[in-house]
């Protein structure tokens, strides 16, 4: 019966030995648990990491495309800004204002979005003083 102890004439005792045989297999069997579940973990943390990892250099891709377009972008308005200041320096007022009016007349809708933006932006400035 469960809790009884056996004794045999030199007097060991048998039921002590074999609970605590059972102990130690319990105990063996809560270690190798507790390796399955540390393995596990840490299978599962390698992963996790992983895919942050892989999310994280995705993002810097995006990112260095988007900055890599928008510095393309603000070169390319630079050199336009660089021309037109050289456009300016090399030509009189009479010169800018004739191709002004050309550009407007052959580009009418453009001309006028330009000119409302214009009107617009300078109307903002205007009204902040």
């Amino acid at each position: 019966m469960a809790g009884e102890t056996t004794s045999d004439q030199s007097g060991h005792d048998f039921g002590a030995a074999a609970d605590e045989d059972a102990l130690r297999r319990s105990a063996r069997d809560t270690e190798v648990g507790a390796a399955q579940l540390r393995r596990r973990a840490g299978r599962r943390a390698s992963q996790m990491r992983a895919a942050a990892a892989r999310r994280m250099d995705s993002a810097a891709s995006v990112m260095h495309e988007r900055t890599d377009r928008a510095a393309e972008a603000v070169h390319r308005a630079a050199d336009s800004l660089s021309k037109g200041a050289d456009y300016v320096r090399a030509n009189e007022m009479r010169q800018i204002a004739g191709d002004a009016m050309s550009v407007i007349r052959n580009n009418p809708v453009p001309a006028l979005i330009g000119a409302v933006t214009l009107g617009f932006v300078l109307g903002r400035m205007v009204s902040r003083n």
